[in-house]
């Protein structure tokens, strides 16, 4: 095997390694915590060999030999089912320690393009959620349908300053401190029993622990026994050499501490708050215990398994196979009435043959010889099929297809068995639904193995709608990481598994850990917006932004929500209770912030930016009544020159005056001398639109302008001159508060801006006139309009009124238009008796024309 199918064979050798039970007494649990670790927990790290090259035979008699080897060590009260509630909080703690360096990585590198993001965070979370599948199968240990942890051992560990040792070892391994399972008859009671004198070279010299020795070989024989000696060293003296004691427990999960009584508790946690983990153990130490874990594993271990195994398989060869026995094993089964397996009580006790047969196969298959598993698995897996014993038809099928996967041989068929045993595990009931869920696992890992993602993102679809929020949540997103690895990329796929986990991140309902559980939806979500951006998914997009709103929300980031929720106001594609409650959602988080008097480009109301009217006062007039009764195309002639031609476009050629020139750039308004009463009045028609199908109260709407004084203009030398462009966005904060007004600058304080309030109903359009009057004469320029939302939001929309389209060019392309000057006005100072004369002179030439 190589790569990925070398790294599953790896994990299940590890997973699957033989157990050891462990008896210590309290006097070796205080030894131990010296260091803040449990006796088991200080050899743990020691349990992986490598390089051991020890021969193995089972069945056959041909030897094989073994390179690394693997042990697994559990206290006796361990050695039981975990409650459902205690597995639970053990995963979220997985789940919350793996994932802090992960949790405020949402945004990620800007110099990377968003598929590397996507990569690089599936490649951080793969190791996370590894962890989580180990710490997932460890709860599901001790099954009483599989032998794989049956402990194959007991270490019995006494302290050489234990009163009475010799008794101490006896009383050790007594009924009551024995698992339950053992006591139930599940599991064999006679176990290969080494007795260890633990000896804190703390408390005094090694003379007294080899005369409790001697006296325990003779009691309990040679072989069996053994002295172990730890804590050489001295804190002081690691923190001054740290490489003497090498912190190796960091990578292992570790149990919580328990002191042995109340005196020694206040002790033990001022000590370990000022030290770290294995500061008495030394080189030599280590040397020890590794030497320690490799003497029981060679020596007592693998010699009991293959006893056990050789031992097994006669009985097995000698009741179950020939034809003769099979023929009898049918007929027996047939006659049995259909008993179920209930699940207060095993139906088939240690000592009957299928467990028998079990256990042999469990035994080889964790010895490596796949062959000899694989065929008592097949000879189990017809007995349980036909008793009807479904969770075990189901373990056998799922230990059938990981035999094959390991023997690298037909993985097709593989596939089939650990199909077959995630539907057995279901049909068995909701007891045994976790157990599918570690063979979905397992089935996962070998599409991997094999570079088949989507099969394998199947899988873990498949198995996250049996399961609860949490591990679905995590199973979805590892499904949406198999279809990114996918060649090519299903990025689709992708980003809606990875909405299907955020939506169950989001429902899990966890008190104590949902800081954690919210951080990892908004970091799924978040990825899944740059999948669904812009490609017409509205319904999916309105989900992620809603959600990712919510969760700013409840982390306290009203900001940041408020900018989500935006993206949602304006929905028109959902239902009238959805878009109310999203209205309600944006108001209230604008409320809560201190974005409520900011300004906020919303698009809510609808506002029509490129078709926007400008009205000016024609119909006023200074001269006497008369002359309003002239018909208009008598005054055309007049005002030819001074007004720019609406049907016609105004160029340097068609300029008769000098006001002509300017109105090239600039529409012509007139401002008071001294008010703003004679002031020539603008108004701009806006239409709004209501896309939603609820009410909406839209108040303060007004123009936003932006007007610069004809002393500005000379102070800073500016022109009007022909050809000369006047910078407007230097003088002006298009998101600036200033005079209570929002989008003003310093002048516009003096603009007499009118304000309007009305109530738009579904899908209602209502076309608005907005006025505005200079105060004096500039230049002035009318940007956007703004306006309040239910009294709440404040909103701004800059128009973008576009001109005419340019003439093709030679490479057959027309250059993107130019804004329309219709917005800017020249505002010309005029006083009230000038204007008063003119009129009269125009009066009596049409009088004359008469």
């Amino acid at each position: 095997m190589e790569g990925a199918g070398f790294a599953l064979a790896q994990s299940l050798r590890q997973q699957m390694a033989p157990v050891v039970m462990v008896l210590p007494t309290p006097k070796v649990e205080a030894s131990c915590q010296r260091n803040s670790l449990s006796f088991v927990d200080l050899l743990t790290p020691f349990c992986s060999l490598a390089n051991v090259n020890v021969p193995v035979r089972t069945a056959s008699e041909q030897p094989y030999r073994l390179q690394e080897f693997y042990v697994r060590m559990f206290y006796a009260s361990e050695i039981c089912q975990t409650q459902t509630e205690t597995a639970e909080l053990c995963l979220l703690e997985v789940v919350n320690d793996t994932n802090d360096h992960l949790a405020g990585e949402q945004e990620g590198d800007a110099q990377k393009s968003d598929f590397m993001k996507m990569r690089a965070m599936a490649d951080a979370r793969t190791p996370s959620f590894q962890k989580y599948s180990k710490e997932f199968m460890r709860t599901l240990a001790f099954s009483e349908h599989e032998a794989v942890d049956h402990p194959v051992a007991c270490i019995q560990a006494v302290s050489s300053s234990d009163e009475h040792p010799i008794s101490k070892f006896v009383e050790l391994y007594n009924t009551e401190h024995l698992p339950a399972l053992i006591n139930e008859g599940v599991m064999d009671p006679k176990l290969l029993k080494l007795y260890v004198l633990v000896h804190d070279l703390q408390e005094g010299s090694v003379d007294r622990a080899n005369e409790i020795l001697l006296e325990m070989r003779s009691t309990f024989g040679v072989n069996n026994c053994r002295i172990l000696c730890i804590n050489s060293g001295s804190p002081e003296s690691n923190e001054e050499s740290p490489n003497s004691s090498e912190d190796m427990w960091s990578s292992h999960s570790l149990r919580p501490m328990t002191p042995i009584n109340t005196q020694e508790t206040d002790k033990l946690d001022r000590d370990q708050s000022r030290r770290r983990r294995g500061c008495y153990i030394t080189k030599a130490d280590m040397e020890e215990l590794t030497d320690f874990v490799l003497d029981i594993s060679v020596k007592h271990i693998i010699p009991t398994m293959e006893l056990k195994i050789r031992t097994l398989y006669q009985q097995v060869a000698a009741t179950r196979k020939g034809l003769k026995n099979q023929i009898k094993n049918l007929w027996w089964r047939k006659g049995k009435d259909e008993i179920p397996d209930v699940s207060n009580g095993p139906l088939y006790t240690y000592s009957s043959m299928e467990s028998q047969i079990r256990v042999l196969a469990d035994y080889a298959f964790v010895l490596r010889d796949y062959e000899l598993a694989l065929s008592n698995y097949r000879l189990l897996s017809s007995d349980y099929k036909i008793d009807k014993a479904w969770k075990r038809y189901a373990g056998v099928q799922e230990m059938i297809g990981l035999s094959l996967f390991m023997l690298d041989q037909s993985r097709r068929e593989s596939e089939l068995c650990m199909e077959t045993a995630i539907n057995y595990y279901q049909k068995s009931g909701t007891s045994s639904a976790k157990y599918a869920t570690r063979s979905a696992l397992w089935l996962a890992e070998m599409h991997k193995a094999k570079g088949q993602y989507r099969e394998a993102a199947i899988v873990l679809f498949r198995s996250s709608t049996e399961e609860e929020s949490l591990r679905a949540a995590l199973l979805l997103e590892q499904a949406a990481y198999c279809y990114l690895r996918t060649a090519p990329p299903m990025l689709r796929k992708y980003g809606f598994h990875l909405v299907l986990a955020g939506n169950q991140y989001t429902n899990c309902g966890q008190v104590g850990l949902l800081l954690k559980q919210r951080k990892l939806a908004m970091l799924v979500y978040r990825t899944a917006l740059s999948i669904f951006r812009d490609q017409g998914w509205n319904y999916i997009s309105d989900h992620v932004h809603f959600h990712l709103g919510r969760l700013c929300t409840l982390l306290e980031n009203n900001a940041i929500a408020a900018q989500f929720f935006k993206k949602v106001i304006a929905c028109s594609h959902q239902s009238p209770t959805n878009q109310a409650k999203y209205l309600a959602e944006f108001l209230t988080v604008i409320e809560k912030s201190h974005l409520k008097g900011a300004v906020l480009e919303l698009d809510l109301p609808s506002v029509d930016l490129e078709h926007v009217h400008v009205h000016f006062e024609d119909q006023r007039t200074y001269a006497s009544s008369a002359a309003a009764s002239v018909p208009e195309e008598v005054w055309s002639s007049v005002e030819e020159g001074l007004v720019p031609a609406a049907d016609k476009a105004v160029n340097w050629l068609d300029a008769k005056t000098a006001i002509a020139k300017i109105a090239k750039d600039y529409n012509i308004c007139v401002a008071g001398a001294w008010t703003l009463i004679n002031s020539e009045e603008i108004g701009v028609d806006v239409e709004f639109r209501n896309p939603l199908q609820v009410t909406l109260d839209i108040s303060g709407v007004s123009l936003v302008c932006n007007f610069t004084a004809e002393s500005t203009i000379e102070e800073s030398g500016l022109e009007y001159a022909e050809g000369s462009k006047l910078d407007l966005s230097s003088s002006v904060d298009h998101l600036s508060l200033q005079d209570g007004q929002p989008g003003t600058n310093s002048e516009q304080h003096d603009l007499a801006l009118s304000e309007e309030a009305f109530t738009l109903k579904a899908g209602e359009k209502l076309v608005v006139r907005l006025k505005v009057k200079p105060p004096r004469a500039g230049i002035l320029k009318v940007m956007g309009v703004n306006w309040i939302l239910s009294k709440i939001a404040h909103g701004r929309r800059d128009f973008a009124v576009l001109g005419r389209k340019n003439k093709m060019s030679r490479n057959n392309k027309r250059d993107e238009p130019l804004p329309h000057q219709r917005l800017k006005f020249r505002v010309l100072g005029v006083r009230n008796h000038q204007l008063s004369i003119s009129f009269v002179f125009y009066h009596s030439m049409a009088q004359d024309q008469s």
